[in-house]
């Protein structure tokens, strides 16, 4: 085979273009087959503390100090004082800004509401 004035056995080519294949399947992620959190078809059961959740949410490292998922924090409005109906959330000391109560906003209670509702039971092999 000649390509260009270079001549090459076709065996070199099928060999390159399958070492090259296989390197860009190792650094493409196809949709969905990669994890990098926690299955939550069950988190409800796992998990079924709205407080939790509701910390998880505001911070995740708050609760889980090698987590890499990242804050949600627009689910959440600092207050200087909860009016009543406000659901404060307990973030620990340290987590939340000083002389502020961190207050979830409806989107952030019905996430949480989400949340604790999967309970998917446990499939046996």
């Amino acid at each position: 085979m000649s390509f260009g004035g270079l001549h090459t056995d076709h065996r070199a080519i099928v060999a390159v273009a399958a070492i090259v294949f296989f390197v860009l399947t190792l650094l493409m992620a196809v949709l969905g087959t990669q994890r990098t959190g926690p299955d939550l078809a069950d988190v409800g059961t796992r998990q079924p503390s709205e407080a939790w959740h509701l910390i998880h949410l505001y911070d995740p490292r708050a609760v889980v100090p090698q987590s890499v998922m990242p804050a949600y924090r627009w689910y959440f409005v600092e207050k200087a004082q909860a009016g009543p109906g406000d659901v404060v959330v307990p973030v620990p000391a340290g987590w939340a800004p000083r002389g502020k109560v961190i207050v979830a906003a409806p989107d952030g209670r019905v996430l949480v509401r989400y949340l604790l509702s999967l309970k998917q039971a446990k499939v046996s092999p």
